[in-house]
């Protein structure tokens, strides 16, 4: 028996490839966050889980699934905990005229800053060293569609790297930034956990870039589409072998709202330390940096504010003759 907070009870159970974990489909629409009672559900050996049951808590990250393309395995998605999930199926081809990966998207309109880190990607059987993890923001789930693609290939022996791809017309050519081999002329090395992806769209502009820290970001690509609006935005991957099932693990998947300039106001000295105030937007971390030398080549970082849409303080009490400023990511 299995029931969950929200009234649901699931109504199929699908094992996944790994063999170990099972899709469930529920009748009623789970809250955001949930717990779910399993009972007397027993193993292929017999071994049952107590009638009192266990209870586990999940999260419903409020997104929808698609296979885009003709995937060979088909895809499949799944909750890891409140914080991760995974993204699974194959797809032979990720260019020249159409995609294809398993995706899981939200409908967005408008400007939008969207960044995801990739834990992972693994397979059941063989691991193409140029399957992706991708992160998309696209007009429709048509394989041939506009559509702007940041990308990252498996952990060494893998290729382990970052690409983009981008199609400006339904159906037309793909451009890409041609980094496939790790560590080749113009390639961008990747390192798992921390694989990070972001696509930041600013009218018909679309800039992607790259982290190893969620923070720090490098441009990796750029270009104009008259995408329109609103867009799906999301999450996918592709094994790059029919008959090959690839698992795409994300976390921290998230939308930023364009940042205001942030300007410190309230500056005071006092008793050698320097305090300022900035007013602050919701989900932006705000790094605060010095020098004490403007010739110097290099700020130093004094603390990060994480924003909550409130004038939030700091203080340097090592304050001497320096100078300051905020940085948004």
């Amino acid at each position: 028996m299995i029931t969950a907070d929200s009234g649901s009870t699931p109504i199929s159970a699908v094992l996944r490839p790994d063999g170990k974990t099972v899709d469930l489909a529920v009748d009623l629409p789970l809250s955001p966050t949930f717990s779910m009672t399993i009972s007397e559900v027993a193993d292929l050996l017999g071994n049952a889980i107590p009638s009192v049951g266990v209870t586990v808590s999940g999260a419903n990250f409020g997104l929808t699934a698609a296979s885009v393309g003709a995937l060979n395995p088909g895809g499949g998605e799944a909750g890891i905990d409140a914080g991760k999930f995974q993204v699974s199926g194959g797809g032979l081809d990720f260019q020249p005229t159409a995609e294809q990966m398993r995706l899981v998207y939200k409908t967005v309109d408008g400007d939008f800053d969207a960044r995801i880190r990739v834990h992972s990607i693994t397979s059941t059987n063989r691991l193409e060293s140029v399957a992706k993890a991708i992160l998309t923001a696209r007009a429709t789930t048509d394989g041939n569609s506009p559509a702007v693609n940041a990308f990252v290939t498996p952990a060494l022996p893998g290729d382990s790297t970052y690409g983009s791809t981008a199609r400006v017309t339904a159906g037309g050519p793909t451009v890409s930034n041609h980094v496939a081999v790790a560590y080749s002329l113009n390639s961008r090395p990747a390192s798992f956990p921390n694989a990070w992806l972001r696509i930041k769209r600013e009218g018909d502009n679309f800039t992607s870039f790259t982290s190893s820290n969620g923070t720090d970001w490098s441009q990796l690509s750029s270009i104009s589409i008259p995408m329109g609006s609103p867009v799906l935005v999301g999450a996918g991957v592709n094994s790059h072998r029919n008959g090959v099932f690839a698992t795409a693990t994300f976390s921290d998947f998230q939308f930023a709202s364009n940042v205001n300039p942030p300007t410190l106001a309230n500056s005071a000295y006092t008793g050698g330390s320097f305090s300022a105030s900035l007013q602050t937007q919701n989900g932006i971390a705000y790094r605060i940096q010095y020098k004490e030398d403007l010739n110097a080549a290099n700020w130093t970082d004094l603390t990060t504010i994480a924003g909550d849409g409130t004038v939030k303080s700091f203080s340097d009490s090592a304050a001497g003759h320096r100078f300051y400023r905020v940085i948004t990511p």
